[in-house]
């Protein structure tokens, strides 16, 4: 299996252009950054996957679709993160860094993208709850605070996809 940082700008312009290099080299997977909540135009984000409020949230899969179906036709199994917090969940820091001001909503947000996934056939190997929490470039909460993260995580997914593989941290 492989890795790509979804930190890089044109990300997703890369694999556009490198798509047959997939063939060459031939990973069993790729572990995502899924990209629940990130800086603009980085993972995802142009339109952002989830937006809206909370008494509205919106999901764009147009980005996401294509990856995950560009890595199928490849024969590339998708490890997914679902990483960082959405801007909606981020209250007055707007810190995608931090924990969620809504642990119950970033479940019902992390369970919409894994019945997505499943409801059009795209195939994910690994559901990965966030992304390296221990790490304070990418986490600013407690362990208790990950924990919350985890349980909710996990049950979603699981509450939409009982065969789901999940676990974390990485």
């Amino acid at each position: 299996g492989v890795y790509n940082s979804g930190f890089v700008p044109g990300y997703l312009d890369a694999y556009r252009r490198d798509r047959k290099l997939l063939d060459e080299v031939s990973p069993d997977s790729l572990r995502v950054d899924g990209g629940l909540g990130s800086p603009k135009y980085i993972i995802f984000s142009n339109p952002p996957l989830v937006s809206g409020n909370l008494q509205g949230i919106r999901y764009s899969f147009r980005q996401v679709d294509w990856f995950v179906s560009l890595l199928r036709d490849h024969q590339v199994l998708p490890y997914w993160c679902y990483s960082y917090i959405p801007e909606i969940l981020t209250g007055t820091e707007k810190s995608f860094r931090r924990p969620p001001v809504d642990v119950e909503q970033w479940g019902k947000i992390v369970a919409s993208v894994a019945k997505h996934f499943r409801d059009k056939g795209l195939r994910i190997g690994y559901h990965e709850i966030y992304n390296e929490p221990d790490n304070r470039d990418f986490f600013r909460g407690t362990v208790e605070d990950y924990n919350r993260l985890y349980e909710h995580g996990v049950r979603a997914i699981r509450d939409v996809d009982p065969e789901a593989k999940v676990g974390g941290p990485a």
